[in-house]
C-alpha cells in the first residue's frame, strides 16, 4: 500500500478534515462554564449535520451516540468526536460555534465517561488472539532456541515480507499465514537444525598461512604488488573487484565453528598527495580494513554477494618505513564453506572516475602511464586538443583496418583500449600514490570450541547420543523451551508418534528426532504468540514481555519466575522489566520501535547518487546515521531520559564521518562517542541525519513528506489522505523554481490551503538538510542555486525562522507528542493496532506527570505494568 507520506509527495494537497498542528492539544479558557450541556446535546447541535445520517464527511457519524457509549463501537467514535473537539476542528470554522465554557465543559465530561466506559466494556476488547511471530521474532527465537547467534547464513532470507500496519511487522492482524509461508518454515527450519548438528567426534584444529599474491587481480591490476610480499586493495567494495580473495581457499571453511583469523597489513598513503575533492577520503581518518565472510558457492567472491558477512573491522596503523607491518587478529564465526575476504571500507569510489582527473591535472606524475598507454587522441593527454584529435582518430582506425585487411593483429575494440588493458592499470597504479590497505600474510586457524559436544549440539541433544530410550525425554525437553510453556500430554504424543513413524520408515534415531523438531519448529505453538480475550497468564506474558523488549522468547530466569507465577506480581514484573532492558538483548527494541515509530526502516531504501554523495558510501554514513539513533534511543533507556529530548536535546552521538556531516571538528574515526551540540539546528531527532535522509528520496527533499512525517511521528496527528481528484504535484527537476513556490500556488485552491497550512510550515524549516541531512543554505540541484526559504508560521498564529526557532514551539506541544509516543509503544509492545481502549490508557500514561519529567524508561515500565498490556 502507498505510504501516506508518498501519496502527498505525488499529490501536494489534503482533505479539509486532518489533523492539526494546533497550539495545544487541549483548549484552555476561563470562561463560566455550563453544566447543563450534555455530550449528546453537544454534538447533535454542533456535529451532526456534517456527521449524521445524511452526511459523514471524513466517514464519521456520530448521531448515534448518547451520553454514554455502549460498545466498544461506540467508545471508538466517542472519542474520536472528544478528538476532534480537543484538536480544534470540530465545528469546523464555517458553522455555529460553541461557546469556550461550554467546548470545554463537553470535553471534561467526555473525557470522564471514556476512562468509566472504558473500563465496564474491557470484557468487550477486540485484542488479536493470535500473533505470529514475523520474520525477524522468528529468526531470532530459532537462533536462541538453539545457540545459533553467530550463523552466517539466512535460513529465513527466501520468506516473504511481512505485512504492515502503520509501519509496524508486529501487528497480530496483519501477519497471517499462508500455504506458501508455511512451506518457507518447512526449509528454513531444515537448515537451523542441521546448522545445530555437530559431528560426534571433536575436529582437529587446522591452520591455514597465505601470501601474496592471494588472488590473480583481474583487468585492473595493481602495479604496486610485490608477489611474495605483500598485495593492495585500492578502492571501495562497491566498486568491481573491490574485495581481496584467497583463490587457494575457494571452498571454505571444512566445518563450522569458531576461527582465528590474522591479518599482517599496513596502511599506505594515509595522506595522499592529491587534493581531497579528487579522491573525496578525508586524509585525516584512518584507513579502515575489514574482514567480509562469503562464500563462493553464493556469487563471485571478487565483488559483493548475498552471503556477505561483516565479521570484524579494525583502524589500521599507517605505515612506517622503518618499522615492520602489524598483525590483526579477531577469532570469528564462519560456516562452512566461507571464507574471509579483506576489503577497503572507506577506499576510493569510482577510480576510473578521477583517474581521468588525476592524469590530466597531474601529468608528471603518471609520465610512463601517459606515454606508453594514453594516445594523443584521448582527453587524458596533455597534448589533448578537440579538434586535432578527429583527424588522429580517423588515422588510427584507418591503420587499424589496414591491419585487419593484412590478417596481422589489429585493435579491435575501439580507440580507447589501450588505457584499459591490464597491463595499462598496472602502470597507472604503479605511479599512482593514492591510499591503500597493504596485506602480506592472512593465517587461519580452527575450528576452534570452548567444549565439546558446543553448545548448538547441546540445545538438541545435550551430551548424549539419540536414541529410542531417550527420544521423549529429549524431545519433550526442546518442545517446553521452544513453546514458552508445558507441553501438553496430548502434543506430546504427536510429537513421539511422529519420531516413531520415521523410525518404522528406516531412519536413524538422530534424523527421526530431528523430524520431531522440525515439527516443533513449524507448529503453531511456536510461531504464534497466544493472546487471549482475557488477562494472560504467566507464561502470555512472559512471552509478551519478552518479544516487547527482545524480540525473543523468554530466557530461563523468566520462564523461572512465569513457573511459580510471581510474574503476575506488580513489583517482580517491574525488576525483570528492568533486567531485560539491562540486557544486550534489548538492542532489539532500541532498533526495531524506531523503525515502525519514524519510519527508520526506509533508510536505505531509496540510495543517493554515488557522485553527487560519495561519503555516504565510502564512509559508510547510513550506518552512522542508525547507530545515531540507536545510541541516542539506547541512553534514553538507560539513563531513564526526558522523552522530550526527542524534540530537542544539547548533545547526541557521532563517529567522525557523522561529525565531518554535521560540521563537528576534532572528531576521527568509526568509534562513536557523546558530544555536546552547539549548532542548535541538530539536537532531537528534528536534526538527525536518519530521520532527514529517511523522509528524502536520495535524489531531492519535499516539505510536503518531512512536514507530514512531523505530523505523523511526532505530534501524532497524521492528516487525511489527499483527495483523488487533486492533481499531482510534480517535483521541480529542473529547480526553475522552489518548492516554495509551488506549493504556493496549491494553497490558493481553499480546499488544499486548509491542510497545508499545517503541513508546510514543519517541512520548510527542515528544507535546510539536503537529502542526506547535510545543511545547506541553496538548493545544490539548481543551476540558479535558489536560496533555501526555512520561514513559516503555524496555524495558532506563532512563526519561526528556522528550525531553531520551531522546536521551541514543538516542545509547546509536548503533551500531543507524549501522548503519540506512548500509544506508538503501547501498539508496539502488545502487537496490535490500539483499540481505544489502548489509546486511553496510553494517553492516561503519558499524562500522569509533564512530559519533560516523563523518562523513557519509566514509560516503558508503565506500559508493562497496565492493565491493557496484561490482556
Amino acid at each position: 500500500m502507498m505510504s501516506l507520506a508518498k501519496r502527498w509527495w505525488e499529490v501536494g494537497c489534503i482533505a479539509i478534515l486532518a489533523a492539526t498542528v494546533s497550539q495545544s492539544a487541549e483548549i484552555v479558557s476561563t470562561e463560566i462554564q455550563s453544566p447543563e450541556i450534555s455530550p449528546a446535546l453537544f454534538l447533535k447541535t454542533h456535529c451532526v449535520r456534517c456527521h449524521g445520517a445524511k452526511n459523514q464527511e471524513a466517514d464519521r457519524r456520530f448521531d448515534g451516540l448518547g451520553d454514554e457509549p455502549t460498545s466498544v463501537q461506540q467508545l471508538e467514535s466517542f472519542k474520536d468526536a472528544l478528538d476532534q473537539i480537543n484538536l480544534g476542528e470540530m465545528p469546523p470554522e464555517d458553522e455555529p460555534q460553541p461557546t469556550d465554557a461550554d467546548r470545554i465543559d463537553v470535553a471534561n465530561k467526555m473525557q470522564t465517561i471514556l476512562n468509566s466506559a472504558s473500563k465496564k466494556l474491557a470484557g468487550q476488547s477486540d485484542a488479536t488472539v493470535l500473533r505470529r511471530l514475523n520474520r525477524f521474532e522468528y529468526d531470532r527465537s530459532v537462533r536462541q532456541l538453539l545457540s545459533l547467534d553467530a550463523l552466517l547464513i539466512e535460513p529465513t532470507d527466501n520468506f516473504p515480507p511481512d505485512e504492515t500496519h502503520e509501519n509496524f511487522r508486529n501487528n497480530g492482524e496483519s501477519l497471517v499465514l499462508s500455504d506458501f509461508l508455511l512451506s518457507r518454515y518447512l526449509q528454513a527450519s531444515e537448515k537451523y537444525l542441521r546448522a545445530a548438528v555437530a559431528p560426534w567426534t571433536e575436529p582437529t584444529v587446522q591452520s591455514w598461512t597465505f601470501n601474496a599474491p592471494f588472488y590473480r587481480t583481474g583487468n585492473r591490476h595493481d602495479g604496486k604488488d610485490v608477489p611474495g610480499k605483500y598485495q593492495h586493495i585500492r578502492k571501495n567494495y562497491h566498486d568491481e573487484g573491490g574485495f581481496m580473495w584467497l583463490s587457494k581457499f575457494t571452498k571454505g571453511v571444512p566445518i563450522s565453528g569458531r576461527y582465528k583469523i590474522r591479518v599482517k597489513a599496513d596502511g599506505i598513503n594515509r595522506d595522499y598527495p592529491y587534493p581531497e575533492s579528487r579522491l573525496r577520503i578525508p586524509k585525516n581518518d584512518p584507513i579502515r580494513m575489514q574482514v567480509v565472510a562469503g562464500n563462493a558457492a553464493v556469487g563471485n567472491l571478487e565483488t559483493t554477494n548475498a552471503s556477505d558477512k561483516v565479521i570484524a573491522e579494525f583502524e589500521l596503523a599507517d605505515h612506517d618505513p622503518n618499522g615492520a607491518p602489524q598483525w590483526y587478529e579477531a577469532t570469528v564465526w564462519l560456516d562452512q564453506g566461507f571464507q574471509p575476504r579483506i576489503a577497503y571500507p572507506n577506499g576510493p569510489l569510482g577510480v576510473k572516475r578521477f583517474r581521468q582527473r588525476l592524469v590530466r591535472e597531474f601529468p608528471d606524475r603518471f609520465k610512463g602511464y601517459i606515454d606508453n598507454w594514453v594516445p594523443p587522441y584521448n582527453n587524458m593527454h596533455p597534448t589533448y586538443d578537440r579538434e586535432g584529435s578527429k583527424e588522429l582518430i580517423a588515422a588510427y582506425r584507418k591503420k587499424q583496418k589496414a591491419l585487419k585487411d593484412a590478417g596481422k593483429s589489429y585493435q579491435i575494440y575501439g580507440t580507447s583500449q589501450s588505457i584499459n588493458m591490464r597491463d595499462a592499470w598496472s602502470q597507472f597504479y604503479a605511479e599512482y600514490d593514492g591510499p591503500r590497505v597493504r596485506v602480506h600474510e592472512i593465517q587461519i586457524e580452527g575450528p576452534i570450541f570452548d567444549s565439546w559436544p558446543p553448545a548448538h549440539h547441546r540445545r538438541l541433544f545435550g551430551t548424549v547420543r539419540p536414541s529410542d530410550k531417550n527420544a521423549e525425554r529429549l524431545i519433550s525437553r526442546f518442545a517446553q523451551r521452544a513453546f514458552r510453556r508445558p507441553v501438553s500430554d496430548a502434543t506430546l504424543d504427536s510429537l513421539l508418534d511422529l519420531y516413531g513413524s520415521e523410525r518404522e520408515n528406516g531412519n536413524e534415531p538422530l534424523d527421526a528426532m530431528l523430524a520431531a523438531y522440525q515439527s516443533v519448529l513449524c507448529s503453531p505453538n511456536f510461531i504464534f504468540l497466544h493472546q487471549g480475550n482475557d488477562d494472560l497468564d504467566a507464561y502470555d506474558i512472559a512471552s509478551r514481555l519478552s518479544y516487547f523488549l527482545w524480540s525473543a522468547p523468554p530466557d530461563d530466569a523468566l520462564l523461572a519466575i512465569a513457573q511459580d507465577g510471581s510474574l503476575l506480581n506488580s513489583d517482580t514484573l517491574v525488576e525483570q522489566t528492568r533486567r531485560m532492558l539491562a540486557d544486550p538483548r534489548s538492542e532489539a527494541l532500541v532498533r526495531q520501535f524506531p523503525d515502525a515509530w519514524l519510519g527508520l526502516s526506509k533508510l536505505g531504501t531509496m540510495l543517493p547518487s554515488q557522485s553527487a554523495h560519495p561519503e555516504y558510501f565510502v564512509e559508510n554514513l547510513e550506518n552512522a546515521m542508525r547507530s545515531e539513533v540507536d545510541l541516542f534511543v539506547s541512553d534514553a533507556i538507560t539513563n531513564n531520559r526526558p522523552i522530550t529530548n526527542f524534540l530537542d536535546s544539547d548533545y547526541t552521538f557521532v563517529n567522525g564521518p557523522l561529525a565531518r556531516l554535521y560540521g563537528m571538528e576534532g572528531i576521527r574515526g568509526s568509534q562513536f562517542q557523546r558530544v555536546a551540540i552547539s549548532d542548535r539546528r541538530r539536537g532531537g531527532l528534528l536534526g538527525m541525519a536518519g530521520i532527514l535522509t529517511a523522509t528524502a528520496n536520495g535524489i531531492e527533499t519535499s516539505p510536503v513528506v518531512r512536514g507530514v512525517w512531523v505530523l505523523e511521528s511526532i505530534l501524532g496527528t497524521p492528516p487525511s489522505p489527499p483527495p483523488p481528484d487533486v492533481e499531482p504535484l510534480e517535483p521541480d527537476i529542473r529547480g526553475a523554481v522552489s518548492i516554495r513556490d509551488q506549493l504556493q500556488k496549491h494553497r490558493t485552491v481553499a480546499t488544499c490551503n486548509a491542510c497545508h497550512q499545517k503541513i508546510d510550515p514543519l517541512g520548510f524549516a527542515l528544507e535546510s538538510f539536503d537529502e542526506i541531512g547535510r545543511h545547506r543554505d541553496r538548493y545544490h540541484q539548481s543551476r540558479t542555486r535558489v536560496k533555501v526559504d526555512t520561514n513559516g508560521s503555524l496555524p495558532s498564529g506563532e512563526s519561526f525562522k528556522d528550525i531553531r526557532d520551531l522546536k521551541p514551539l514543538l516542545m509547546k506541544q509536548s503533551d500531543k507528542f507524549a501522548k503519540n509516543l506512548a500509544k506508538q509503544m503501547m501498539s508496539y509492545a502488545t502487537g496490535r493496532a490500539p483499540s481505544v481502549q489502548d489509546q486511553l490508557e496510553a494517553e492516561r500514561i503519558a499524562t500522569s506527570q509533564p512530559a519533560n519529567e516523563l523518562g523513557l524508561r519509566s514509560l516503558i515500565e508503565q506500559i508493562v505494568l497496565s492493565d491493557r498490556f496484561r490482556q
